[in-house]
């Protein structure tokens, strides 16, 4: 939160996040490419990509690079 009534309930949300009613605090947008703690954000809501449209890395994908200003990139994890 960016302000707080008290401290369960935010009045003003950061860049990234958005207000939710139902629990009245800022939750992280998912599909925006911003990640804080998500497990990925590649930019989308889609599934099939590696990140999936939860935000949650796909099985047999990897997904990196991700952070406050920069999307995650997701590949087919091939192990060496």
């Amino acid at each position: 939160c960016l302000s707080c009534l008290n401290c369960y309930k935010c009045m003003q949300c950061a860049v990234g996040f958005v207000y939710n009613p139902q629990s009245e605090l800022c939750e992280e947008i998912c599909g925006d490419g911003l990640r804080f703690n998500l497990k990925c954000d590649d930019g989308n809501n889609v599934n099939g990509d590696g990140c999936a449209m939860d935000c949650r890395v796909e099985e047999g994908w990897t997904c990196e690079g991700g952070s406050p200003d920069r999307k995650d990139t997701c590949t087919i994890f091939k192990p060496t």
